[in-house]
């Protein structure tokens, strides 16, 4: 949809001239000299720092993937990355898969435990009433193909080095993910 909005916008310019490159060949915008630190985020699912394959609960041929791929503090905030691949049995590998769908019909809203200093982190909430995380029936893939999802919670109260995260209460969690500062 964004390729869509994006071809239809016209500088009056030929065709050739509306993805101009930078001199390593990379997509820039006019005007644009590299030093504005602009950038776009990048996913590897394969670089996670732990994964697991669960099952869905209503239907045990259902396996999803699940890769913490990073959690950083980042001033006042930490967010928390993860890959989901939905490997569904019960739909077609054409099929998109929403985060919902993904996690067994549940909303999406992981929680980081503190064991050490009893502390459990929730997801922000904005005062909108949304929260600071992936939208669990926005965010989609195809079957089989990896689906990024983030949330964003307040930095940890004490000095920890790593914190368990659990992305369902029904699914083990993640325990001792190391906190990038």
């Amino acid at each position: 949809m964004v390729a869509t909005l994006l071809t239809g916008c016209s500088s009056g310019e030929s065709d050739g001239d509306q993805s101009p490159q930078g001199a390593d060949g990379a997509n820039s915008a006019p005007g644009n000299d590299g030093k504005s630190g602009a950038g776009v985020e990048t996913f590897d699912a394969g670089a996670a720092l732990a994964t697991q394959t669960v099952t869905l609960p209503k239907n045990p041929e259902d396996r999803i993937t699940l890769a913490v791929l990073s959690l950083t503090v980042q001033g006042k905030v930490m967010v928390l990355r993860l890959a989901i691949t939905p490997n569904l049995a019960s739909k077609s590998d054409s099929d998109s898969v929403s985060l919902f769908s993904s996690l067994g019909q549940t909303t999406f809203g992981p929680t980081l435990v503190d064991v050490e200093n009893l502390k459990e982190y929730g997801v922000i909430s904005a005062d909108s009433g949304g929260n600071w995380s992936s939208n669990d029936v926005g965010t989609e893939a195809q079957n089989g193909t990896p689906l990024f999802a983030y949330a964003y919670f307040a930095a940890p109260e004490d000095d920890i080095d790593d914190i368990d995260v659990r992305v369902t209460d029904f699914w083990p969690a993640f325990t001792n993910v190391p906190i990038t500062r």
